[in-house]
């Protein structure tokens, strides 16, 4: 039998996790690429859809605090199975009548809400229990398959929706079934609560873990409105087709997860943190040009800037959580982290979307992303601790 400490069989661990994440965050993130046609379909105006979109963030988020105790001192991937199977549920909504209650629709979104808050911790866990790859890798790694997932989804969901109609998203529930099965065939183990080892490659962090939390939720907190309203935006106000609007998606989701992975192998090697700071700050003024100029199609390409610069600081965020959770157990510092920091920009992107229904989207956006990134950066400035690591 293969050794659990082989490098090999631990990257195809890896591999798996990272594949878990990407189709948990695609599973929430399709919903803006083929909502404008639900919205159509189910006869919902804009205060709905939003809700929709919300109640997922919030919900997936949020409960990822609680449900991060479940199976916390034991190595079985149990809840990862569940959390996978339960991923697939809103891929049968093409199913439902148009005459289907919100009340229902809704329930289908906190099913799947409920199997993506199980799949963020204890995925996690996962990741932190390869001590064969350095941390500052396998962490950003699997966070990064999220980004990816986040930003594949809309556009391939948008695809299948224009193509074969609601129905089409069908094609998301056997690749979720497929994976949950993976997992169990291949002894995927997790990190217990009480696992304090210190893994090659940790990342340092010069922020407290209440500083990480702060900067973290800004920084979800642009992400979110952008990904929300963006497809929106471009097709509803702007006049684009949907199929473009998530494209800026991907662009800004690829540019982010592209540049997490960097970050990640300069983590394990050497203190990243200025340069998390100079990405922050630097991602303010393409941020701000794409909604200036969001009637111009060439302008499409900042999106990808704004990815790069500034969402892509996130996953790096979650790594350095671990060395600073102090007496949190590694569950629940997972759980705030990801969870906590998403589900409060969930419940901001509620009241964004709300101001968007009165006010138009592009107007609010504008305002709203640049700020809640310069929130970010300027709460990484002023709280950054300056002693050099200790060896």
């Amino acid at each position: 039998m293969i050794s659990e400490q082989n490098e090999r069989p631990q990257i195809f661990r890896l591999g798996l996790l990272t594949f878990s994440h990407l189709l948990a965050d695609s599973a929430g993130s399709a919903i803006p690429g083929f909502l404008p046609v639900a919205m159509t379909y189910f006869g919902l105006d804009l205060a709905y859809g939003v809700t929709i979109v919300s109640v997922m963030g919030i919900a997936c988020n949020l409960l990822q605090i609680p449900l991060s105790k479940l199976g916390g001192k034991s190595q079985s991937p149990l809840w990862i199975i569940v959390g996978l199977l339960l991923l697939g549920v809103t891929s049968w909504i093409g199913y439902l009548p148009q005459t289907t209650p919100f009340l229902l629709l809704l329930l289908l979104i906190l099913l799947t809400a409920f199997g993506i808050a199980l799949v963020h911790p204890t995925g996690l866990r996962g990741v932190q229990a390869l001590k064969g790859i350095p941390a500052g890798m396998t962490t950003p790694i699997f966070m990064t398959g999220g980004f990816f997932g986040a930003a594949l989804s809309p556009w391939i969901a948008g695809m299948l929706v224009e193509r074969f109609g609601l129905k089409g998203l069908i094609i998301f529930f056997p690749l979720t079934v497929l994976i949950a099965f993976c997992i169990g065939l291949f002894r995927i183990r997790l990190a217990t609560d009480n696992d304090n080892t210190v893994q090659k490659g940790e990342v340092f962090s010069p922020w407290s873990l209440s500083a990480l939390l702060v900067i973290a939720t800004f920084l979800n907190c642009g992400s979110t409105a952008f990904s929300g309203l963006v497809p929106y935006m471009l097709n509803r106000e702007v006049g684009f087709t949907l199929g473009f609007g998530n494209m800026a998606l991907f662009l800004f989701g690829g540019g982010s997860s592209a540049v997490s992975v960097l970050l990640g192998v300069l983590a394990s090697k050497r203190r990243v943190d200025s340069l998390l700071l100079v990405l922050l700050f630097a991602g303010l003024p393409f941020t701000l040009l794409f909604f200036l100029l969001a009637g111009a199609k060439w302008a499409i390409v900042l999106a990808l800037f704004s990815g790069t610069l500034c969402s892509s600081v996130f996953p790096i965020l979650v790594a350095m959580a671990k060395t600073s959770r102090g007496r949190l157990s590694l569950g629940l510092t997972m759980g705030l982290m990801v969870g906590g920091t998403w589900g409060i920009s969930g419940l901001v992107f509620l009241l964004v979307g709300i101001t968007a229904k009165y006010f138009n989207a592009k107007d609010v956006l504008t305002v709203v992303v640049p700020a809640f990134y310069l929130f970010a950066a300027l709460t990484a400035l002023f709280t950054r601790k300056r002693e050099k690591k200790i060896s």
